[in-house]
């Protein structure tokens, strides 16, 4: 799932968003019984065991957006505002502020109502031009996107360290080389260039 580029296509110029942010949404999904022994650990010779779904686990988004499905289709039948659900974050879009800020309460005590925590501080309810959906800022009056302030910085920490330990000849893991590329390929959206350095 590209978030950039569906919102690419949903986005019109002027367009207002808010967006509701689903509190710890994995955690929302009960674990069955059989398969929580394997999703356990043990500290200081106590045994835990989560009961909903964690995250890090490969199936965990997959999962999610199943569950989540069914409340999203009925979201896109009752309401007008656009709509993009992206992992735990639902992004809302309208040119009318005031519909969207309308729409955007029902949708909240409409999830709420099914048993989902939004997350108030992590949500913007108050439509606006300019937003953060997944980790990107948006502007709709110039149609613009970049990478938030603090995305940025901590891929330049990021590329700094992989690059001194090139430079030392220290030994990198497979792990955190996969990671770093998997980065780069979200940021290609806005450096079309950045896919080609990868390759060498």
């Amino acid at each position: 799932m590209d978030g950039v580029q569906q919102i690419k296509q949903l986005i019109t110029q002027k367009d207002f968003a808010t967006s509701l942010d689903l509190h710890q949404a994995f955690h929302h999904i009960r674990v069955s019984t059989e398969f929580q022994p394997y999703l356990g650990f043990r500290f200081e010779k106590i045994d835990y065991m989560y009961q909903g779904m964690p995250f890090k686990v490969a199936i965990t988004p997959r999962i999610f957006t199943k569950t989540l499905k069914p409340a999203i289709m009925e979201v896109k039948k009752r309401w007008k505002s656009r709509k993009l659900a992206y992992a735990d974050d639902i992004l809302l879009l309208n040119l009318d502020q005031q519909m969207l800020r309308q729409e955007t309460m029902e949708i909240k005590n409409f999830l709420s109502s099914l048993g989902w925590l939004i997350t108030e501080d992590k949500s913007q309810m108050e439509p606006n031009q300019e937003f953060e959906f997944p980790g990107w800022l948006w502007r709709t009056k110039e149609m613009t996107f970049q990478l938030t302030v603090d995305r940025r910085r901590c891929m330049l920490k990021e590329l700094r360290l992989m690059m001194n330990k090139v430079k030392n000849r220290e030994k990198i893991l497979v792990r955190k080389l996969a990671s770093l590329i998997g980065k780069i390929r979200f940021i290609e959206a806005q450096w079309k260039r950045g896919p080609l350095h990868i390759k060498q």
